[in-house]
């Protein structure tokens, strides 16, 4: 275990300061002296580099340097007086010797430094495998406890899965698709705890409106009916309590999705999950689609090698949201132009 240091303004380093800055010793015993002093100082200081600094200036104002200052510059009050212009030549050796070696070891201490940080990032990037692999393992027995007859059992399963695909956990996405069809259990709290994790998942508080309309989207793309069926319950109830508003921002952002012009399959595949999941959010309020009527029919009802029976068909699904409470007649009135 490294030693936690000690501070500069130890006693320690008084005495390392006087006999780098004024020793009284011959040059052959302080050079000597001082390549320990040193060393000692980038092992046991906390704040080497600091020190070593706050040393060389004290060399530089004790003869090692010229003075920079004009007339009426005073003169450094270390004890030893210099002729104006006049350098010490073994304090001028001495300072190029202490700002070599600290140099030297400066390099030294910088490059232990990133190899304990390096070790330290390992050890972490080691850890969090370590966890996601235990995470990842656990889902099987997490599977088991959806299946639980206590609520509380499947409320901290349903709690670990969301948590397991934030992290982008293996096989957390199919857990996830397993979580949603609890949104139909008889157990309030678990339906409830099926809202909040979606809400975690798709709706995150720091996301742009682009981003969740993504999730929201990658959510539908190639799910299978049983999930596209408690999807559309779940987004119908986050509409419900305006955590997906109509009219808002994420819901503009689906629409944008859904008149994109790119013909690659990644936009078309974007464009038909959008679709799907602003139909699932008209069922809620109509009004979701409404506003939109005419990018619907520009983009669902296309003709030639642009269109796409798929989107026409959430097309046609859309259109039917705009029907009233009970499957009445929305009336022309009802219907923008």
């Amino acid at each position: 275990e490294a030693s936690p240091g000690v501070f500069t303004d130890h006693a320690v380093f008084a005495a390392i300061r006087k006999l780098l800055v004024n020793s009284s010793l011959a040059d052959q015993g302080w050079y000597s002296a001082a390549e320990q002093a040193v060393t000692a100082v980038f092992m046991v200081c906390t704040d080497p580099e600091a020190f070593s600094a706050g040393v060389l200036r004290d060399m530089a104002g004790a003869g090692a340097l010229p003075p920079s200052g004009g007339g009426g510059a005073e003169e450094p009050a270390v004890g030893v007086a210099i002729h104006s212009g006049e350098v010490s030549e073994s304090r001028l050796a001495r300072f190029l010797y202490v700002l070599g070696h600290s140099a030297l070891k400066q390099l030294v201490y910088t490059e232990g430094l990133i190899k304990e940080a390096m070790r330290a990032l390992v050890a972490s990037l080691g850890s969090g495998l370590e966890f996601g692999l235990r995470v990842a393992a656990s889902l099987s027995t997490t599977y088991e406890l959806m299946a639980s007859n206590t609520a509380s059992d499947v409320i901290e399963a349903i709690q670990l899965i969301v948590l397991a695909h934030q992290f982008d956990v293996d096989n957390s996405a199919a857990a996830v698709r397993r979580a949603l069809s609890l949104v139909f259990s008889r157990e309030p709290a678990v339906g409830e705890a099926v809202l909040e994790g979606a809400q975690t998942l798709y709706l995150r508080p720091g996301d742009t409106p682009m981003d969740s309309a993504m999730r929201l989207a990658g959510a539908a793309r190639g799910a299978a009916l049983g999930t596209l069926t408690a999807l559309e319950d779940i987004i119908a109830k986050l509409v419900q309590v305006r955590l997906l508003p109509a009219t808002g921002q994420v819901v503009r952002a689906l629409w944008t999705l859904v008149a994109d012009r790119s013909a690659t399959l990644e936009a078309v595949e974007s464009k038909r999950a959008a679709l799907a999941v602003l139909g699932m959010a008209a069922a809620a309020q109509p009004e979701v689609v409404r506003p939109y009527l005419s990018t619907l029919l520009q983009v669902g009802f296309s003709e030639g090698p642009s269109g796409d029976a798929l989107l026409t068909r959430y097309a046609c699904i859309a259109i039917q949201r705009l029907a009233l409470p009970g499957g009445r007649r929305a009336g022309v009135e009802l219907l923008p132009s």
